[in-house]
């Protein structure tokens, strides 16, 4: 059965349900089609839609005159689970309450910002808040990936993700198999090349004002302590870690510091050398005035 109504029929049937309402509108046809929904403006509403409104430019307009209240619509199933999608006062952003709940809601905001569990920054497109916040990708294609990218505004980008049951992660530029970046599961990072960004570098060791230790202080410091001075303990990189910037100069100060002793103890060589050479010369002019005394003695005889 096909009837047609006008839109003063859907007044009628709110104020007879005990709805405040009122309707301003022009002679707009409603159509109702038995097994169908209600049409606005289509002849042969959508057999799945309660209600249909087709328009060249179709809405459907909730406006709340309470500051202190919502405007909203409720989606709900079979049981005692539902949605309520709406705008409360004159806050800017959209909410999507479960269960009407003030808890465990999403957040849409005007600039388009989505926030899960918390309103979301202004400088986040999505924000999640929780006491243990996460966002989940799993893959169920063991030849494919799961991951997400990173692009800037012009043709570069990152992916970064796992590919089936791989036990590493991968960064890949513009999506490419060479110049990866891979973390393993053990803690094992894998590069290409590996660039720290390092403290002030070790060659303030040759300056004259350097106070170099001698080797005495420096076997007193082993000797005490158990490491080199300026050098982490191993319990200490074991509970803290390294700065492998800070690690890198710090090791070219040891080498620095070593480069020094081996010019010094070169100088020493070199000095030993020319007072053994010495020490040979006169041993040589000994041995030769001993020769010449005891040919005197002998000739004296």
């Amino acid at each position: 059965m096909k009837t047609t109504m006008k839109i003063a029929v859907i007044a009628m049937m709110a104020m007879s349900l005990g709805v405040k309402a009122q309707l301003y509108a022009p002679e707009i046809e409603v159509k109702s089609i038995e097994g169908n929904g209600i049409g606005i403006k289509t002849e042969s509403p959508n057999r799945d839609a309660d209600l249909h409104i087709r328009d060249s430019r179709a809405s459907l307009f909730l406006e709340n005159t309470n500051a202190n209240n919502w405007a909203f619509f409720r989606i709900k199933g079979t049981g005692s689970n539902f949605w309520d999608i709406g705008q409360y006062g004159d806050n800017d952003y959209l909410e999507f309450r479960p269960k009407a709940s003030s808890a465990n809601r999403l957040f849409l905001r005007q600039n388009g910002n989505l926030g899960i569990k918390g309103l979301p920054s202004d400088d986040a497109d999505l924000h999640i808040r929780d006491s243990r916040a996460s966002l989940f990708l799993e893959n169920t294609n063991a030849n494919n990936w799961a991951f997400f990218r990173i692009k800037g505004t012009g043709s570069n980008f990152w992916d970064i993700g796992q590919y089936g049951d791989n036990d590493y992660l991968e960064f890949r530029p513009k999506a490419s198999s060479v110049n990866r970046i891979k973390i393993f599961q053990n803690g094992t990072l894998s590069a290409t090349t590996f660039k720290a960004v390092s403290p002030p570098w070790a060659d303030f060791v040759f300056k004259d004002n350097y106070d170099l230790p001698s080797l005495q202080e420096v076997e007193k410091h082993i000797k005490s302590k158990g490491h080199l001075r300026d050098i982490p303990s191993a319990s200490e990189v074991q509970k803290n870690g390294i700065n492998l910037g800070e690690m890198d100069a710090k090791l070219l100060q040891k080498i620095e510091e070593l480069t020094l002793y081996t010019i010094e103890q070169e100088k020493e060589i070199e000095e030993l050398k020319k007072q053994n050479s010495e020490i040979k010369e006169q041993q040589r002019k000994i041995e030769k005035l001993e020769s010449l005394v005891q040919k005197l003695l002998k000739d004296k005889n």
